[in-house]
């Protein structure tokens, strides 16, 4: 089970990592130019990261926006919701950070374990049932990678 779920996150990141050539040097110093510009309690709200929603209750919009405006958040996770509101909402958030927000979701067995409407992958367990199947886990991957990455 560790194995897969090892690959599976290996699989995301890598393409994630293939696709935006993320660890290079104008990279670096962009991300080192935007925290200098940071004072202490900006920085302090780069730390947190708070839940945007609670088993299955509506999105409070209102404290989200109140979490980017005063504490300067450096992200949001989510658990619930259709794809969407959930990216309308993301897109509003976004807008009014001065620093990108990094968005998180518990999403192994892919983007439908959270958001309604979407594709169901197989559990972790049937994946490891399976002989086999690194390069059908690799895929999927990759697959939900690219999900959350629209």
């Amino acid at each position: 089970m560790k194995k897969i779920l090892l690959i599976l996150c290996i699989s995301i990141c890598y393409n994630h990592l293939k696709a935006q050539s993320l660890f290079n040097q104008s990279h670096q110093k962009w991300a080192d130019s935007v925290f200098a510009q940071l004072n202490t309690d900006e920085k302090i709200g780069q730390l947190l990261m708070p839940r945007a929603n609670y088993s299955g209750q509506p999105y409070d919009v209102a404290t989200l926006k109140y979490w980017v405006k005063e504490y300067k958040v450096g992200g949001f996770v989510f658990f619930a919701g259709g794809p969407v509101r959930q990216a309308t909402l993301v897109n509003e958030l976004q807008s009014m950070s001065k620093v990108p927000l990094l968005i998180g979701m518990d999403l192994e067995w892919g983007l439908a374990m959270r958001l309604d409407s979407t594709v169901r992958f197989p559990y972790s367990m049937t994946l490891g049932a399976m002989q086999d199947n690194n390069d059908l886990i690799e895929k999927m991957g990759v697959e939900i990678g690219l999900q959350c990455r629209r």
